[in-house]
């Protein structure tokens, strides 16, 4: 049914938007016989969290393209290796910026995720 609205209204785009609606409708279906199952599971606080990480990623977001932006303003858009450049510092900052913000959420994986990347940038330092 999604696919038959958001394919003729988008097109191929439309497509792309109908499958992740699918998984997100499976995924809320799953969740929900899952607590039902197990007598209940923390869904208010996995909200919380899961909403501090979107508003991390949207902001890791912004920080890159505007890093992207900025620096291609700078150096132009021509070269090859500067395009480059401004990728990967880019894709940094945007890194930096998601751990920054997602650090004071306290989540064990994030905090595996920065000492792995302090370890790198000691090694290298």
């Amino acid at each position: 049914v999604l696919d038959y609205f958001l394919v003729n209204i988008l097109g191929i785009p439309g497509l792309d938007l109908a499958t992740v609606g699918v998984n997100l409708i499976s995924m809320l279906v799953f969740l929900l016989i899952l607590d039902r199952r197990l007598s209940g599971l923390p869904l208010g606080s996995w909200s919380l969290t899961l909403l501090g990480l979107s508003g991390a990623t949207v902001g890791a977001g912004l920080v890159g393209w505007l890093t992207s932006g900025g620096l291609q303003g700078l150096w132009g858009a021509d070269n090859f290796w500067l395009l480059l450049l401004t990728v990967t510092l880019a894709s940094i900052m945007s890194i930096g910026t998601f751990i920054a913000l997602s650090l004071p959420l306290r989540l064990p994986e994030l905090q595996m995720l920065a000492n792995l990347v302090l370890a790198k940038l000691k090694k290298r330092g």
